[in-house]
């Protein structure tokens, strides 16, 4: 299996940085500015000859979340690994796990497998198919609702590009919400396919025995620890000055310690200040 899209954020990343170590992949290509998506005010595209292999959309009412990076396709997996390699710490809004298949009897051997699935697990199937020979790009059958986190679709992929009526493709959808974007940051191709019952089952009936379920629940935090984070982000520059000042993490603690444990000595530094003109 392998990464068919992968889309994700880059916080506190400069967009020139991303596009550097995307630059890398191929230096035959270049990056061209394009429009930028909806709450982003720049956006370019990495160019080789007449392919675009990657995305990056940045600034705007989006700058918080950093840089926001796209690849689909074969470009996909390729933009993963030097997102993973280069900024672990990223987010993943959206990426889709894909597993292709070349015989005659691959879609309705799939379809089969898929509706036995959807019915025992009470998951929303749909199929699109097109009876006009002139028309016909293939068949496709969804599982999960539009809206659905976790969503999959089996389609007939070689009839869509017109090249291999054989060419099946099974491929899971997956927009982690919240604090799931990051455990998404984790998971390989594979191990995306057990982030729900079904789509585990799924997983499993390709051949991918050893799969595990992934138990991705969102971390809620206490409203101490949004205290703590709050009290990081207001008084950042002050803990560095100390740090500067005091030479190590264990001084700037110790003092920050001993001035909670003796308030009185900072009390009796106000009280003994000179007064200018007396």
């Amino acid at each position: 299996m392998r990464f068919d899209w992968y889309q994700a954020s880059i916080p506190n990343v400069d967009p020139q940085a991303v596009m550097e170590a995307l630059s890398k992949v191929d230096y035959y290509g270049d990056w061209e500015q394009s429009r930028p998506m909806r709450n982003y005010n720049s956006a370019a595209e990495f160019v080789v000859g007449n392919e675009t292999r990657f995305k990056i959309n940045f600034g705007g009412q989006n700058e918080e979340h950093g840089p926001n990076v796209v690849g689909s396709g074969e470009c996909a997996q390729v933009l993963a690994d030097v997102v993973r390699e280069h900024f672990p710490a990223h987010r993943v809004s959206r990426l889709d796990s894909c597993q292709d298949y070349f015989h005659a009897d691959a879609y309705d051997y799939l379809r089969t497998l898929a509706l036995k699935i959807g019915k025992q697990h009470k998951v929303q199937c749909r199929e699109i198919v097109k009876p006009l020979t002139e028309s016909d790009d293939g068949r496709t059958l969804y599982l999960g609702s539009q809206t659905s986190a976790v969503s999959m679709r089996i389609y007939e992929k070689g009839k869509q590009l017109q090249r291999d009526d054989e060419w099946v493709r099974a491929e899971l959808q997956v927009r982690p919400q919240k604090e799931q974007k990051a455990l998404m940051a984790m998971l390989n191709p594979t191990e995306v396919w057990g982030l729900s019952k079904w789509s585990h089952e799924m997983g499993v009936q390709l051949g991918k025995r050893d799969l595990q379920r992934v138990e991705a629940q969102v971390y809620q935090p206490s409203d101490h620890d949004r205290a703590y984070r709050w009290m990081l982000r207001q008084y950042s520059k002050v803990l560095e000055q100390m740090l500067a000042s005091h030479g190590s993490p264990e001084a700037v603690g110790a003092q920050i310690f001993y001035d909670l444990e003796n308030p009185q000595d900072e009390a009796l530094k106000t009280s003994l200040r000179p007064v200018k003109g007396v």
